[in-house]
């Protein structure tokens, strides 16, 4: 049950904020830390590659570890991490195959576990997680961000697929609708885009990728 809060109990909330700068200031002013998002979009268009991209710069301020439960640490992964200029003297991203969720949930109980922990993808998870189980996850680990990946429907366009996975966005902070190697940032920010690839998302959109500046400061 959510707990009520008074006006008083509300103002007294600590928060606390990712110092995004540059391109990923599009995500939006006064982003936090903790809580849900997701990322979704028809394969090959390029969702695990932002999101290793995205895990690779929240690393610079938290730490960071990606569950490749789809993919596993297969040499498609290393390429891509190569190719996001993950260096291999980075200390606080690590990458784990599948991890039932119960045994993750072990790891994050550590003291020194992770802030940041990407899910990928709800497909290879739909079977351990109900809906309750994501807001049970959340209430759980309130000090830690949980990023989702999922695939996008087929049959309902611009939609994720799965029931777990339509969970994931209605819970979201954050949504990040990837298409043709651009990351459109959707929820309670106004739609931005940040480019997965610049070069390769010109070809795909031309002069339409829909990018607003943003400020570096």
């Amino acid at each position: 049950m959510a707990r009520v809060l008074t006006i008083r109990n509300l103002y007294d909330k600590v928060y606390s904020y990712l110092p995004l700068s540059g391109e990923w200031t599009a995500i939006g002013a006064e982003t936090e830390d903790s809580g849900l998002w997701l990322i979704y979009g028809k394969e090959k268009n390029g969702k695990t590659t932002f999101a290793l991209k995205l895990a690779n710069y929240l690393s610079t301020m938290r730490k960071v570890l990606y569950v490749s439960a789809e993919e596993n640490t297969d040499a498609n992964i290393a390429r891509t991490c190569q190719r996001v200029g993950i260096s291999a003297e980075n200390k606080t991203l690590h990458i784990i195959e599948y991890i039932p969720m119960e045994e993750l949930k072990e790891k994050l109980k550590k003291r020194k576990s992770a802030q940041v922990v990407f899910l990928d993808n709800t497909t290879e998870y739909r079977s351990e997680m109900k809906n309750s189980d994501v807001s049970a996850l959340l209430k759980q680990f309130p000090g830690k961000l949980f990023i989702f990946l999922a695939h996008e429907s087929d049959k309902d366009k611009g939609e994720p697929d799965i029931a777990l996975a339509k969970f994931c966005k209605k819970k979201a902070k954050r949504v990040f609708h990837v298409v043709g190697l651009t990351a459109r940032v959707l929820g309670r920010t106004e739609t931005a885009v940040i480019p997965v690839d610049m070069e390769k998302a010109a070809l795909c959109h031309g002069d339409n990728l829909g990018i607003q500046p943003v400020d570096d400061q």
